[in-house]
């Protein structure tokens, strides 16, 4: 029997509609992927990875189970908090030109949605930190998203003090890892972990200061009370990053001072370190002389983030390959 022509119009419009359905679904997966962060979240999987071996090498009890279910309840903690960010974030974001696709800030997700999904994660995540680590792991996780999300995100708005703010939950995987394993935070043997908490607060600090002179005309677009932003100059960046570099010279080789890794690390972290510095001092050298534009602030910003770059992992690969 043949098909008329009304019936086969009908089914090509309904071919047509389950394609577009999976075209909208495929599109709000790829939504949900740039809600998570997945770049960040694997950085935040991996230091916490860093504060769980740290436990291990004092001679802490552990299993697979523990690891796997650890570094999951981390990574979606760390979901949560980027999915709460960019819907605290959504009308800033939507100003500048680096976030307007944002899916918050295009309007692709409903906020409830949005909310919802974050919701979902922070609870799953605190569910497997308690099922495969400890209370305090995720009582850790719960603290570091409602800090970045409830504090960090609205102060930087209005004050550039939130950069130190946001170096406390971005330094906390370590702890959180560390945790898991040994359910002890405030012993002689946690201090290992602390050690790599100050690290990475440490660290952030020329990390963010140079991102900020990168994207100044961005956050001044979007109102954020970024150091760039309150001093066009760059004086204050220049000034704070290598600030944060001497600090961090010292912050690197305290593993080996207080006794928790051996020499390796401690040269390790003082050549990069010497390395970072070198790079910010050059970045304040190099516009000293009248006359030099916003490009060349810029040209040396990014520089200074690329040498963050290599300086973080090499130095806490040292420190953990080096632990006693």
């Amino acid at each position: 029997m043949s098909t008329g022509p009304s019936e086969y119009a009908g089914e090509l419009r309904e071919r047509a509609a389950a394609a577009l359905s999976v075209f909208r679904l495929r599109d709000r997966l790829r939504d949900y992927q740039m809600l998570v962060k997945p770049k960040i979240t694997r950085l935040v999987v991996v230091t916490a990875a860093i504060g769980f071996v740290l436990a291990w090498r004092q001679g802490h009890a552990w299993t697979w189970l523990m690891l796997v279910g650890t570094l999951a309840g981390t990574a979606m903690s760390c979901m949560a908090a980027s999915v709460f960010n960019q819907v605290i974030e959504r009308r800033t974001d939507a100003k500048m030109p680096r976030t307007a696709d944002r899916p918050m800030a295009a309007g692709r997700v409903p906020t409830a949605e949005a909310w919802a999904l974050g919701g979902a994660l922070l609870l799953l995540g605190q569910a497997a930190l308690c099922m495969f680590g400890t209370p305090l792991a995720s009582a850790l996780a719960a603290f570091t998203v409602a800090t970045y999300a409830l504090v960090y995100t609205p102060m930087k708005r209005w004050s550039p003090a939130a950069l130190y703010v946001g170096a406390i939950p971005g330094a906390m995987p370590p702890l959180i890892g560390y945790t898991a394993v040994t359910g002890e935070l405030f012993t002689q043997a946690a201090l290992a972990a602390w050690v790599v908490f100050a690290v990475m607060a440490v660290w952030q600090v020329p990390h963010f200061l140079a991102i900020g002179v990168m994207y100044r005309d961005d956050y001044a677009a979007a109102g954020l009370a970024m150091h760039a932003v309150r001093d066009p100059s760059g004086a204050s960046s220049r000034r704070n990053t290598v600030i944060g570099c001497v600090v961090l010279l010292a912050a690197g080789a305290l593993p080996t001072w207080l006794g928790f890794a051996g020499w390796i690390a401690l040269a390790v972290a003082s050549v990069g370190g010497l390395v970072f510095l070198a790079f910010a001092l050059r970045w304040v050298w190099a516009v000293r002389g009248e006359g030099v534009g916003y490009a060349v602030e810029r040209r040396w910003a990014r520089r200074v983030f690329f040498a963050s770059l290599i300086y973080l992992p090499v130095v806490l690969a040292a420190i953990v390959v080096d632990a006693r």
